[in-house]
């Protein structure tokens, strides 16, 4: 049996998709390998082209929206952000979800002032915060949708009548969303769109106006904009492995995908729920189908995972910073997978 790779990212990647990358590397296109070719070719520009209208056909977005790819992970987006959009004179509204959302507002706080109008924290972060008031002097209010390290994700959007801000590094392209309700969004693609190297970012044109000046042009969403990703060297072959993970999530369909997203999720906490060693404390309205986490007893976990391993399960120990385990579960995660890790699940428990 294959490999399980339960791994928060980068995520598995389909079998055909790999297959057309490897041949990429050795050849392209006009003899050239997919790691050769100039960013300033139109070859290049055909890829981002054509990955940038696959988004906007996928994700079911208006006119009202700029994308863009730019180099990197999401975290550079938590120091761009406030760099663009913020100064010592204005202030942006942040509700902490837990390990990410504190990375942004850490760095906010350098720039300008990150006002947490709602937290988790009191909650061990185990609940997505509820019955907050929205400060509409702010910037804008910044969400992370889907909590990777504890497990949670939103079940509904906050309203706001200021610009709402969105991190969706493992959510995007995941489930039905309306993105338009979001004025700016951005991912990572290692997750769902891709492999690690680069970011995805929606943002709206009126944002635009609203860019400081003074911000770099090597960071600044409009001078990325203006050179169609390309300002600063652009990662062509992460770029070129989202293209074809889009492609690959048209052909799937996105409602084959996202039924089967919901069935994965469903299938393991009802393993969860109904075993007597593994349990998970995440509200349930708040869990999240793409990052499982859950424990057991600490004199259980290692000999769980070398039960696992032994059958091809793999990367489902929990992030560094709480422990236990963790199972994500992507677009490219099969049902078979979850369906042998939740058999595993249940045959540990039959060795006790």
């Amino acid at each position: 049996m294959i490999k399980c790779n339960f791994n928060s990212g980068p995520a598995m990647l389909p079998t055909e998709v790999l297959q057309q990358v490897a041949e990429a590397v050795l050849h392209y296109k006009n003899g050239e390998s997919i790691l050769e070719i100039s960013h300033r070719s139109n070859t290049y520009h055909e890829i981002i082209d054509e990955a940038k209208s696959l988004l906007k056909e996928l994700c079911n977005l208006n006119d009202d929206f700029e994308i863009l790819y730019l180099p990197g992970g999401a975290s550079n987006l938590f120091a761009m952000i406030p760099m663009n959009f913020l100064s010592d004179k204005k202030y942006a509204s942040f509700i902490d979800t837990g390990y990410w959302s504190k990375k942004i507002i850490a760095e906010t706080n350098l720039v300008s002032n990150a006002k947490i109008i709602a937290s988790g924290e009191l909650n061990n972060y185990n609940k997505i915060p509820e019955n907050f008031e929205v400060d509409n002097n702010a910037e804008f209010l910044h969400i992370t949708h889907n909590n990777t390290i504890e497990g949670t994700q939103f079940d509904t959007i906050p309203k706001a009548e200021i610009p709402l801000f969105a991190d969706m590094s493992s959510s995007l392209l995941s489930k039905e969303i309306n993105y338009n309700q979001f004025d700016f969004i951005y991912a990572s693609t290692h997750k769902n769109a891709g492999t690690a190297g680069c970011t995805i970012v929606f943002i709206k044109k009126h944002l635009l106006d609203k860019i400081n000046i003074d911000c770099p042009s090597v960071f600044n969403f409009r001078k990325n904009i203006e050179a169609n990703s390309i300002y600063s060297t652009p990662s062509v072959y992460a770029v070129y492995v989202s293209l074809l993970m889009l492609k690959w999530m048209k052909k799937e369909t996105l409602s084959k995908i996202f039924l089967q997203n919901k069935l994965k999720a469903e299938l393991i906490y009802k393993t969860i729920d109904e075993s007597k060693i593994f349990n998970n404390s995440v509200a349930k309205n708040n869990r999240s189908p793409m990052n499982i986490v859950f424990n057991c007893d600490s004199k259980h976990e290692t000999s769980f995972l070398e039960f696992a391993a032994q059958q091809n399960i793999i990367n489902i120990s929990g992030h560094r910073s709480v422990g236990a385990f963790r199972a994500s579960m992507y677009n490219t995660m099969s049902l078979n997978c979850v369906e042998h890790f939740a058999n595993t699940m249940k045959n540990f428990e039959l060795t006790f």
